[in-house]
């Protein structure tokens, strides 16, 4: 199986497909509790602003890892948890593995391995994570660089930045985290719209039309680390389809 197809098959394993939650791993990776891994705080900043990279459709974000290490993340609020991709990183600073994790990739018969390893000091332009529990992969399945020509170290889940209201300005670059104490919403510059969280992610629900007049109610996760406007996974339901006039690719 080549390398861009099991990159694949691992994206499918840390994101949540559309109209289901589907489990795509033999052994659930239970990282200690966000309120024990997450030990964030603004201080006295009632906000902080994040610079960031856009390539391809990416959020890049520049992380210090343990104090004196630069690397690039991707935001990916469609991941549950901060990922490593490069191994040898934590290799070469004798970071003990506490455990490892076989996961089963989307095709259920491809078998990935990941190590769980704690007390992972991040820190992301103002905001500090001292004690981070964060997945290391064994390889590098994602290949990011091949997508973006920049050296990517790993992704930032949405457990990261469970506690903060999160704004994303595309224009200036930039993600705002507010202290939700202190949030205020800006009713001119928003509009609201339902969503669910459910396991630090963010679902929508949209009105889908394929074909006809036929409306299918979905469930869409809402993924910044997709590069993709939409994806859909006809297994989940019999009404999604692909119509006779799509373009294979």
């Amino acid at each position: 199986m080549n390398r861009w197809l099991l990159g694949y098959l691992l994206w499918c394993w840390c994101h949540v497909l559309s109209a289901q939650e589907v489990e795509v791993y033999s052994t659930q990776p239970r990282l200690p509790p966000p309120e024990r891994i997450v030990n964030m705080q603004l201080n006295n900043w009632k906000k902080v602003e994040i610079p960031f990279q856009y390539v391809n459709d990416l959020i890049i974000l520049e992380v210090t890892f343990n104090q004196f290490l630069s690397l690039k993340f991707i935001f990916d609020t469609g991941a549950e948890h901060t990922i490593l991709t490069k191994r040898e990183i934590t290799d070469l600073q004798g970071i003990r593995y506490e455990r490892q994790f076989k996961l089963i990739g989307a095709d259920l018969t491809t078998e990935l391995y990941a190590y769980l390893v704690t007390n992972i000091n991040l820190k992301i332009g103002r905001l500090m994570a001292p004690s981070e529990a964060i997945l290391v992969l064994e390889e590098d399945y994602f290949k990011y660089e091949e997508l973006t020509g920049l050296e990517i170290h790993g992704i930032i889940g949405a457990n990261f930045f469970r506690r903060f209201v999160v704004e994303i300005d595309y224009q200036s670059q930039s993600i705002i985290l507010s202290n939700p104490k202190s949030y205020r919403v800006d009713t001119d510059r928003f509009t609201r719209m339902e969503v669910e969280i459910f396991r630090s992610k963010p679902y929508m629900y949209a009105d889908l039309n394929i074909l006809g007049d036929s409306i299918q109610r979905v469930k869409l996760l809402i993924d910044t680390g997709a590069s993709l406007p939409l994806l859909l996974y006809t297994h989940t339901d019999t009404s999604l389809f692909v119509p006779p006039n799509a373009v294979p690719g």
